[in-house]
């Protein structure tokens, strides 16, 4: 059986299985509804938290107004950022992956989730996961559980009809594909009942911050990395626009986390250390500041899109098709001053929106095929239209 349909047979397996186990564990919890309570479940990565940052902090206010005690649940990638910024009274950092795999800090949390006793919880993430956010909604046994009625993208509708019962209400939602700060703002509608925009998501500087680590010198920023390898631009042409813009007297700035060395490394190679390498050496916090300041990011579809056009930086990303609509190109009903989308360069296809299940063959660890032919050249000519000027 290929990896992949061996992967899906074990997760499907595990739908099964784990909703059962987490019944038992909620038979040994002593809990008592507090309708003051309110938890927020969000746990997919750092660039969708970003694009809900904004209806983040109006979930927040809506139920503040209402003097409830607001718990976000979040992945633990972006949580301690997430406590930085205060969008909640709280903030419970959770692994995702090890929620699924680990049995013993499953249910260490579903007993903590359970024993806490909300009265609400909220999740408004479309593309449900079973075993996470809805399993965790689930769990808490809240009085009023909402949730956006969503899609079949990570649950098969079998499943899903299954835990659509696990809601006390579903938010509707289009049918049609919509950018995904559209479904942010068609969920806050449905919770609220208010005329909430499609908007560009607002990171305001720090000014507590010790800027010391941000280059004297103009710069640019380079970020070669990608949650999936098949998302990302080979290096060696990110090299040479890296050349490129050394020859305009710009220093290149690397940046990435701590687990991205095996996408940023050929690329500092290529330029023989003629640049800054700050992969792994930054907070969020801190790379929305460096991104902020640059003269221009250049990045595949990763976290660095999202937090780019989060503090108005002058960005390119290098996109393909695989969820082409969805999280880029932008697509908002009001720019507030100052925002304006992050540019993209593609290689348009009629395959675009695969949710990247590629029909043609890829190397091992090599990009899929939109995003192999996107040429240096289409890249270059739109990074000078964005500095405008080059320096001499």
């Amino acid at each position: 059986m290929p990896k992949r349909r061996y992967a899906h047979a074990l997760k499907y397996l595990a739908s099964l299985t784990l909703p059962w186990i987490d019944s038992i564990t909620v038979q040994f919890c002593d809990y008592t509804i507090n309708d003051q309570k309110v938890l927020v479940v969000r746990l997919d990565a750092i660039g969708d938290f970003v694009l809900w940052l904004d209806t983040a902090r109006n979930i927040f206010q809506n139920y503040k107004k209402q003097g409830k005690t607001v718990v976000l649940i979040g992945n633990k990638a972006w949580a301690n950022w997430a406590e930085e910024l205060a969008i909640a009274d709280e903030v419970w950092a959770l692994e995702p992956t090890k929620f699924m795999k680990n049995l013993l800090y499953r249910t260490s949390w579903i007993r903590r989730i359970r024993g806490a006793g909300f009265g609400t919880v909220v999740h408004s993430t479309f593309s449900r996961e079973l075993l996470t956010g809805d399993s965790i909604v689930r769990a808490s046994g809240a009085r009023y559980r909402i949730g956006s009625a969503g899609d079949c993208t990570n649950t098969p509708p079998w499943l899903k009809r299954w835990t659509d019962r696990w809601y006390t209400q579903l938010v509707d939602a289009t049918a049609l594909p919509q950018m995904e700060l559209r479904r942010h703002a068609e969920f806050m509608r449905g919770l609220t009942g208010s005329k909430y925009p499609a908007e560009i998501p607002n990171l305001s500087p720090d000014k507590t911050m010790d800027r010391s680590f941000l280059p004297t010198v103009p710069y640019a920023v380079l970020f070669p990395s990608a949650s999936w390898p098949g998302r990302v631009w080979p290096a060696s042409r990110f090299a040479e626009i890296g050349r490129r813009l050394i020859a305009t007297g710009r220093l290149v700035v690397l940046a990435g986390g701590p687990g991205d060395t095996e996408f940023t490394d050929p690329v500092a190679e290529g330029l023989e250390g003629k640049t800054l390498n700050l992969v792994g050496k930054t907070s969020l916090a801190q790379l929305s500041e460096l991104l902020r300041q640059a003269d221009l990011v250049i990045t595949n579809e990763t976290s660095a899109v999202h937090i780019g056009a989060a503090v108005q930086a002058r960005l390119l990303c290098i996109l393909g098709g695989g969820h082409y609509g969805r999280f880029v190109p932008y697509d908002v009903d009001m720019l507030s001053k100052g925002h304006k989308p992050p540019c993209t360069v593609s290689h348009q296809m009629n395959c675009f929106g695969c949710n990247w299940r590629c029909i043609y063959p890829i190397a091992a660890n090599g990009p899929v095929r939109c995003i192999d032919n996107i040429g240096i050249e289409q890249v270059w000519a739109q990074a000078i239209e964005l500095m405008h000027e080059p320096l001499t």
